[in-house]
């Protein structure tokens, strides 16, 4: 399990950037400190996921976007706000 913020990071791939401060907020919130994420390849998946949100899109996507439209994997999230 991932829980430092700065793990998130490892999920990018070679050269990749996030796009937005958001969506790095985003991908911590799902994947750190879940217990459905042991793996460097789930967190990889994750951080995709939320990584190929539009920026425009970003601040007020749902979980179930996430799953249905960016192929986020269920990692047992259900509500995701960013404040």
């Amino acid at each position: 399990m991932y829980t430092h913020p700065s793990f998130v990071d490892m999920g990018l791939g070679e050269g990749e950037r996030w796009q937005s401060d958001t969506h790095r907020v985003i991908a911590c919130r799902i994947a750190l400190g879940n217990p459905n994420v042991t793996t460097r390849d789930k967190l990889t998946e994750v951080c995709r996921a939320v990584n190929s949100v539009p920026e425009t899109r970003i601040s007020s996507i749902t979980y179930g976007q996430l799953l249905n439209e960016f192929g986020l994997p269920d990692v047992g999230i259900y509500t995701v706000e960013v404040r």
